[in-house]
């Protein structure tokens, strides 16, 4: 909504959501490793044709992508 009010002035400092702060704590003690997922993905024809597509912005369609 438009006013011609002052606005009010920003907090001071963003608050974090206490889930933001969990994942962050928890990501370090994961099994799984952003080298995992690297590993897994190029083993995988779809998720190697879906990462092209995504890197390269190629929006040609292709049946094995669509879910």
């Amino acid at each position: 909504m438009l006013s011609r009010l002052p606005s009010s002035p920003p907090p001071a400092q963003t608050p974090t959501p206490p889930e933001i702060v969990y994942l962050l704590e928890v990501m370090d003690a994961s099994p799984i490793t952003s080298a995992h997922v690297k590993q897994w993905t190029a083993k995988d024809r779809t998720l190697t044709k879906l990462q092209e597509a995504l890197v390269t912005g190629n929006q040609k369609e292709e049946q094995t992508l669509k879910p």
